[in-house]
């Protein structure tokens, strides 16, 4: 469940403004601001969060049904304006309006890492 508070009235919701970015009603896992709106994540999927037309609430669409977040912590903006977090298969990256797999070099890697462990990832990017 993903609740928007009143502009300017912090903690103030009202029941039209609930929604389940995921219709199934997945636990999110992940929450970051975007250019074109919100990055909503389950472990599973991504959906994006934007105004509505009339600028009266908000809206969801999915922006890709099969890769999610599988570490909340683990989110980072990159310099490139990209944003980077970990999956349950690898690390991906929103760039452009799309999701992209970036660890093609640590797929077989994968498999061995501890699944258990994934929600205590943290990301910190260190800049050259």
């Amino acid at each position: 469940l993903l609740c928007a508070s009143q502009p300017g009235k912090y903690g103030t919701f009202l029941a039209i403004d609930e929604m389940f970015p995921d219709a199934n009603g997945a636990e999110l896992t992940g929450l970051w601001l975007t250019q074109q709106g919100m990055l909503a994540m389950t472990e599973t999927s991504t959906y994006i969060i934007t105004m509505n037309d009339t600028n009266q609430g908000f809206r969801s669409g999915t922006l890709d049904p099969e890769k999610g977040c599988a570490a909340p912590s683990s989110i980072a903006n990159m310099p490139d304006g990209s944003i980077i977090w970990l999956g349950r298969d690898g690390f991906y990256q929103y760039k452009d309006g799309k999701i992209s797999y970036i660890s093609e070099d640590l797929r077989e890697d994968f498999p061995t890492t501890n699944s258990g462990r994934f929600r205590q990832a943290t990301a910190c990017y260190d800049p050259p």
